[in-house]
């Protein structure tokens, strides 16, 4: 997914046709594998849904996104190898 629009448009479309008609999460749906499982979970309660099936997709999806986020965000480079110290002359090194 490029944009967070794009990725809640589809999930919202896909969410939308699987409680509307039961149609299952089509294979080249780019959302994550646990919002896809959670999509075609209530695709096959169709034309029952529950509500509760509705909301774990809905949450699952939220979650999916957080971590997605959080991911993307740039991190604290660690220096493995830092440059040794010069050593410098003190008191004690004078005698």
């Amino acid at each position: 997914m490029s944009t967070d629009g794009e990725s809640s448009q589809t999930f919202t479309a896909l969410l939308k046709r699987a409680v509307a008609h039961g149609h299952p999460v089509p294979a080249e749906a780019s959302l994550d594998p646990a919002v896809l499982s959670a999509v075609n979970a209530v695709a096959a309660a169709w034309p029952r849904v529950p509500a509760a099936l509705i909301n774990k997709a809905q949450n699952v999806f939220a979650r999916s996104e957080l971590t997605r986020k959080s991911a993307a965000k740039p991190t604290t480079p660690i220096n493995l190898n830092p440059p040794r110290r010069t050593h410098r002359p003190g008191p004690a090194d004078t005698a």
